[in-house]
């Protein structure tokens, strides 16, 4: 079954279930869906396999709930897939929520206006804005989620707009002067988790 939660958002699922003990529950996210109605995670870019959440209940009773510790992804849709081990019921999901992923800076400026065409583009831009604000500024909730030092200096103007990011920088002079080389060089992405070779790993467009 697919659950479409009506917003694309960075997002965790919070699970609230009920069933016999080895029973599992996969959601896959996805941003969109097929002619069909299932999900089409070819945004994703993540390879054949791609990401989900899987939870296997500890059977029981009572009705068991699970929150992921780390991993979000932008997503509107989830994608269950339901199992149990032979001869046992399959689980049965009471709720299943998505809970918005986002940075605690402040909001910092308001936007309306006569047109609403206006005001439903603000709308969209502050949820992506949002959904790009976590412990870095993303490009793409939904992908790797680097710290490309770019959308600091490019989207950077438009962000303290819309919240209080002074923290948020502050943090990210901490990952730069932490990723910094020996030679001087700031890499393009901040934590530098991943080192690109080429042009990627010093390049003036995605590292000003």
């Amino acid at each position: 079954r697919v659950y479409d939660f009506g917003q694309n958002t960075s997002m965790m699922p919070r699970l609230r279930v009920r069933g016999p003990a080895g029973a599992t529950v996969k959601m896959t996210p996805s941003e969109l869906l097929q002619p069909d109605g299932s999900i089409d995670t070819s945004s994703f870019m993540r390879g054949p396999n791609g990401s989900w959440w899987s939870y296997t209940l500890r059977g029981g009773d009572i009705a068991e709930e699970w929150y992921p510790k780390f991993f979000y992804t932008g997503a509107r849709y989830l994608q269950v897939e339901l199992s149990a081990p032979d001869g046992r019921n399959l689980p049965t999901i009471e709720s299943l929520e998505s809970v918005v992923v986002h940075t605690a800076s402040a909001p910092a400026g308001e936007f309306a206006c006569s047109n609403e065409l206006f005001n439903r583009i603000r709308t969209l831009v502050r949820w992506a804005q949002r959904s790009n604000l976590v412990s870095v500024i993303t490009d793409c909730p939904h992908r790797e989620k680097f710290g490309w030092l770019e959308q600091y200096y490019l989207n950077g103007p438009s962000l303290r707009y819309e919240f209080d990011l002074a923290q948020l920088y502050t943090k990210t002079f901490g990952d730069m002067a932490d990723a910094q080389l020996p030679n001087g060089l700031v890499p393009d992405i901040a934590p530098e988790f991943v080192i690109f070779g080429g042009g990627f790993r010093d390049s003036p467009e995605w590292g000003s």
